[in-house]
């Protein structure tokens, strides 16, 4: 069976001439295949696309994930849309090496005979197509006259589409239509040349066609693939993300069919493409205070610097597959800054990356001895800043002395993103001082830290995190605050020197009142006045009100829907006020006024406090 990546693995457009095939050519060898029908076939991830949506993996120079991803999105779009489509648009984003042309190159794509985009005459036209073997990716944009004219040449591919799939299989693949779905505004047609049988030579075309104000965007990826199709499609529509953010530029996602709800800027999903912008390398120093060299100064913010490793005892640590990554660097003499941003799937995925890493290091706290005499020891230390963050405080010692250099590392995730700041040098871990390396560092990246809630539910409305200052109160759990964990026993929170645990009336009773130091008062029906949370004599910490403006690490907070809530934790139980499923013993308690959500808690999911 032919595979795209085996494919690409051959191809290297610096080295050899490149002919794209055309969409009448990946058709011409459809019909040839559908003559030969000689083995079974498969439909999967195997597509060039699919590299590119998932793992970023440069493959022989021909696919990566260097381009940046445009503009941010249509809510921070206010100026006028443009006539004409920018010479620096990203259509090639995630395809390396591709060949750029001002013609339709989709204006061919026939279903059955119909070909929808034939007759267009737009305004501007951009074309983009690579080929590796037998696999073939062409990307169109069309600019046309008005968005209704998008919307209809949109529309137009969908219905020759559904009208060829009941077509006669000996002139046709087997056609199917997937409509919007979540975080994705496009459609997609998949066509099948050989029925599902097996065969030797490509197979199956993917085509994408997303409408945006005036624009309209046709994808075909054609190749051989290896699993469902599903996955496919989704991986695919995923490798699309940074060309869709660039198109929000001319007005609004409007397919047949679809509603506001499929905007992936719209409440309820959380994007993975990390936006143009974003303020990686804000509160760092001014270039001019660097020392003058190639690498002084700021380096990016972009995809090109190489991923920050992290290794531990000699063990490097595997990373979970990721969705987005870009990364800056502020160097100087002896004062090396590091910033990497990151994103998952969802924030259950950047929960057990952020996990691993953490297990990872907590794993060698003494590394052995190295060559030059020096020992390295290295401390992880739970921070209270974001939805959870860790510090990781590396320092070199001689004979038991400790050396005036030293490593430090903040890990820090919010929703579906983490963030790792380094430092090294004289700025690494000076004196010794593991809070003062740790509030450095939170405080310099206050305004990322602030960006990152943009990768929750919720987004940055509301309440959430400005930006100005360090997200140390803004988040509760995902275990507890801070220092403070679900199932502590009194001492152990008092050990914390955050709480002041209030003395019982009745020495019998089950749980006592705790404050947190400086915490405002509590908002929350059941309790009044300076009480932040409960610990039981059975339970430990058992519950955590929420403070005014604090979101859980999936952005919902005071004012979010019960849909909103529905859709970041499942299934619930109970009326107006709601218990989520309990995870690792713990579970999230929302009081709500019938729609929305008026007060929560953390609590222990045998709580015996309050009922």
């Amino acid at each position: 069976m032919s595979d795209p990546i085996k494919d690409l693995e051959s191809f290297d457009p610096q080295g050899l001439p490149m002919n794209p095939l055309t969409p009448s050519e990946v058709r011409r060898r459809g019909d040839r295949l559908r003559r030969r029908n000689n083995g079974v076939m498969a439909l999967g991830t195997a597509a060039a696309v699919a590299v590119i949506a998932t793992s970023g993996v440069l493959v022989n120079n021909a696919v990566d994930q260097g381009e940046e991803p445009g503009p941010v999105s249509p809510s921070q779009t206010e100026s006028p849309a443009p006539t004409q489509i920018p010479d620096d648009f990203p259509l090639a984003a995630g395809v390396r090496g591709a060949e750029e042309t001002d013609t339709a190159a989709m204006s061919d794509l026939d279903y059955c005979g119909a070909t929808p985009l034939a007759g267009l005459d737009p305004a501007d036209v951009r074309s983009i197509a690579l080929s590796g073997g037998e696999t073939s990716i062409t990307r169109t944009l069309y600019l046309l006259d008005t968005p209704e004219a998008s919307v209809a040449a949109h529309e137009a591919i969908l219905d020759a589409a559904a009208a060829c799939t009941d077509g006669d299989p000996e002139d046709t693949g087997d056609v199917a239509v997937h409509g919007p779905g979540e975080g994705w505004p496009g459609s997609t047609v998949t066509e099948d040349f050989a029925h599902g049988e097996s065969t030797t030579e490509p197979s199956v075309e993917v085509v994408d066609v997303v409408s945006a104000g005036r624009t309209l965007l046709v994808t075909s990826t054609f190749g051989s693939w290896s699993t469902d199709i599903d996955t496919g499609v989704a991986d695919e529509r995923q490798a699309l993300q940074p060309v869709m953010v660039a198109m929000s530029d001319f007005g609004p996602y409007d397919a047949p069919g679809s509603d506001d709800s499929t905007d992936p800027a719209a409440p309820g999903s959380v994007p993975t493409t990390i936006p143009g912008g974003f303020p990686l390398g804000a509160g760092w120093p001014d270039d001019s205070e660097a020392e003058p060299g190639k690498d002084m100064g700021l380096q990016g913010p972009n995809r090109t610097l190489d991923p920050l490793e992290f290794t531990a005892c000699g063990e490097p640590w595997q990373e979970p597959s990721h969705a987005d990554r870009l990364r800056a660097d502020w160097n100087n003499v002896e004062d090396y800054r590091y910033r990497q941003l990151t994103t998952y799937a969802d924030a259950d995925a950047a929960v057990a990356a952020v996990a691993s890493l953490v297990a990872q290091q907590q794993a060698c706290p003494v590394e052995p001895q190295r060559d030059d005499g020096y020992v390295n020891h290295r401390e992880v230390r739970k921070v209270p800043a974001g939805g959870e963050a860790w510090a990781i405080l590396e320092r070199d010692t001689m004979n038991g002395s400790p050396s005036p250099f030293g490593a430090s590392a903040l890990v820090l995730r919010v929703g579906s993103s983490v963030l790792i700041v380094q430092h090294g040098g004289h700025g690494g871990y000076p004196d010794g001082n593991g809070q003062g390396q740790i509030d450095a560092m939170t405080t310099q990246a206050a305004e990322a830290i602030g960006a990152m809630c943009r990768f929750t539910v919720a987004g940055c409305g509301g309440d959430s995190t400005s930006g100005t200052e360090p997200a140390s109160a803004t988040n509760l759990g995902p275990d507890g605050w801070g220092e403070l964990k679900i199932g502590m026993t009194a001492a152990e929170m008092e050990a914390t020197g955050l709480v002041t645990i209030a003395e019982a009336d009745d020495p019998a009773a089950a749980c006592r009142a705790f404050t947190i130091k400086g915490w405002a008062d509590t908002v929350h029906p059941n309790v009044s006045g300076q009480v932040h949370g409960f610990v039981s004599t059975v339970h430990g910490l058992a519950i955590i009100f929420a403070q005014p403006g604090m979101k859980t690490p999936e952005g919902i907070g005071v004012g979010s829907t019960v849909d909103d809530v529905r859709a970041a934790y499942g299934e619930l139980t109970g009326q107006d006020a709601y218990n989520t499923v309990a995870v690792d013993g713990r579970s999230w308690f929302f009081l709500t006024d019938g729609s929305k959500v008026t007060a929560f808690q953390l609590e222990h999911a045998d709580q015996d406090c309050v009922h």
